[in-house]
């Protein structure tokens, strides 16, 4: 499986500490690895509708993302308190 990152997503990567980004990337990296559904820390978020997106939990950091075929592109890297906040900016409710 490829990762790719949005736009949006290397942003918020970059606003993020050395360590917790490292941490992140190395989460991305086991991804590429194994399929989505041996992942550990991944859940598909439930009233999407529309895309199937999914949020990869590392810390108190969650990963949004989408699959497609063999593409894993991650949407936005966000803390835990801005969850709801990105979902809503990224479906448009």
């Amino acid at each position: 499986m490829r990762v790719q990152l949005t736009a949006r997503a290397q942003k918020d990567l970059r606003a993020l500490q050395q360590k917790r980004r490292l941490l992140i990337l190395q989460a991305l990296k086991q991804m590429e690895e194994h399929p989505l559904s041996e992942a550990q820390g991944v859940k598909r978020l439930e009233g999407v509708s529309g895309r199937r997106i999914y949020r990869l939990r590392v810390g108190s950091y969650r990963v949004l993302c989408t699959l497609e075929e063999d593409v894993l592109t991650v949407l936005r890297v966000v803390s835990r308190q801005d969850l709801e906040k990105a979902i809503k900016q990224i479906t448009g409710r």
